[in-house]
């Protein structure tokens, strides 16, 4: 059973010569919201209340943790 956060947690950023990268942890209240093994867009995940800077993309569903939902941006992104 999974260990759902009380709340959305946000990971520090980490990056590769591409992309910075953000896990967010759902509660289970918001991980019974969205689309299971799908990709989501920017106004579904922000729908859920999850917040971040303009330029992130959900990018990977991972199914042993499908409630930690992976995005990235690339590094060159511009505003």
């Amino acid at each position: 059973m999974p260990k759902f956060p009380k709340e959305i947690e946000y990971s520090d950023t980490y990056n590769d010569d591409a992309y910075f990268y953000r896990n967010v942890r759902l509660p289970q209240d918001l991980y019974k919201k969205i689309p299971k093994g799908k990709i989501m867009t920017e106004d579904v995940w922000r729908s859920l209340g999850i917040k971040s800077s303009k330029g992130w993309q959900h990018f990977y569903v991972y199914k042993p943790e499908p409630f930690i939902i992976m995005l990235r941006k690339p590094v060159n992104f511009q505003n």
